[in-house]
């Protein structure tokens, strides 16, 4: 559904506004395929809405001044989840936390597969603010123009994948993937509580330029923009560093001290000030220069040469391992268990390491990486 008003308050002067909204759900093929061995991303139920709004004011100054101010919102939420079938839980498998009951992850080699990639449960939940205003100024043979865009997301993720354990049969004991599961010869074990990844972030962009006519055949363009970066804000401090000095010397977290050697975190001496793990960067400087050149006069042939430096960041998904990782979601692999398919963490060190707190105390993260 579109929405859009457009407002002329004089000559000089206008305004408009546009609203759009997206959304489409989608009813699981299981159970109504009856095939708990295909149970793919696609046979989930989704449902996912989109949001966007946009408003700007446009005035003119006369014959030489434009002001553009633009304001705008976009919401973006995600969300499916596989029906229940059968999990750990309802097969009497001893020991074993299923956070996502009713359901289970097989991977068996030459076989099927259910509840693969992320289609056990998935919601994500993303809000964007933009202000942005760009001024345009001719004085003379010079067409300047300056403007500033100032930006903050949230972004909350949650991702029940290993929630309910990634059980993979390989045919390393017996030589065929089902001969392996039909004895109960577990070759892997992946496990972790649903991985939580909430996180925001500022963007602040300005920019100065000048494109100036030096005669009817030349036109030279140069411009400057300032880009600070301000790295991904993890609110619930679900992110580590590695420091190679720390290793060497065996220096071990504070804030998580059943840590190995050269982890840091949040609060830990050497860790970036903040919760993004990365230091701030506020001379990113990016210039631009161009020229073009109309070789005859006649405006049919040119040559243009220009150069640019431009910033970028990685997108906050690269963050989702340590995320999932010891202590804040105690993702583990426990290959080839003595207890096998029936009892996996028998003889685990402490005991089975799930359910694990939503909240890790400063210990918690030592038994996750025996």
């Amino acid at each position: 559904m579109i929405g859009k008003v457009d407002y002329t308050m004089n000559a000089n002067h206008s305004l408009f506004g546009r609203y759009m909204i997206t959304f489409d759900e989608q009813d699981p093929t299981w159970p109504t395929s009856k095939n708990v061995l295909t149970t793919r991303p696609e046979d989930t139920y989704q449902k996912h809405t989109a949001h966007s709004f946009t408003a700007g004011d446009t005035r003119v100054f006369g014959s030489a001044a434009v002001n553009s101010l633009r304001i705008a919102w976009n919401r973006t939420n995600s969300h499916y989840h596989l029906e229940p079938f059968f999990g750990a839980e309802t097969l009497g498998i001893k020991n074993f936390y299923n956070y996502v009951p009713g359901v289970m992850g097989l991977a068996i080699t030459g076989a099927f597969t259910t509840a693969s990639g992320g289609s056990v449960y998935f919601q994500a939940d993303t809000d964007a603010y933009q202000a942005s205003d760009d001024v345009t100024l001719v004085r003379g043979r010079h067409q300047l123009a300056i403007g500033t865009n100032l930006t903050y997301w949230s972004h909350l993720t949650t991702d029940g994948q290993r929630g309910v354990g990634l059980w993979t049969f390989n045919g390393s004991i017996t030589g065929t993937g089902l001969s392996d599961f039909l004895t109960g010869r577990l070759f892997q074990l992946e496990h972790a509580r649903p991985g939580v990844l909430d996180l925001d972030m500022f963007y602040l962009g300005s920019y100065a330029q000048d494109t100036w006519r030096l005669n009817n055949r030349l036109t030279l363009n140069a411009g400057l923009r300032w880009e600070p970066f301000f790295g991904q804000n993890i609110r619930n401090n679900a992110v580590s560093n590695f420091s190679l000095d720390n290793f060497r010397k065996g220096v071990k977290s504070t804030v998580y001290t059943n840590a190995p050697p050269g982890l840091i975190y949040p609060g830990d001496q050497g860790f970036p000030a903040g919760k993004s793990g990365l230091d701030k960067q506020w001379l990113n400087m990016a210039p631009r220069a161009g020229i073009a050149w109309d070789v005859n006069g006649d405006g049919r042939t040119a040559v243009r040469a220009s150069y640019g430096l431009g910033y970028d960041f990685q997108s906050a998904s690269y963050l989702f391992i340590s995320a999932t990782a010891p202590p804040y979601s105690s993702r583990i692999r426990v290959n080839s268990p003595a207890g096998g398919f029936d009892d996996p963490y028998l003889g685990y060190p402490g005991g089975p390491p799930h359910p694990v707190p939503e909240t890790p105390s400063a210990n918690e993260i030592g038994r996750a990486h025996v």
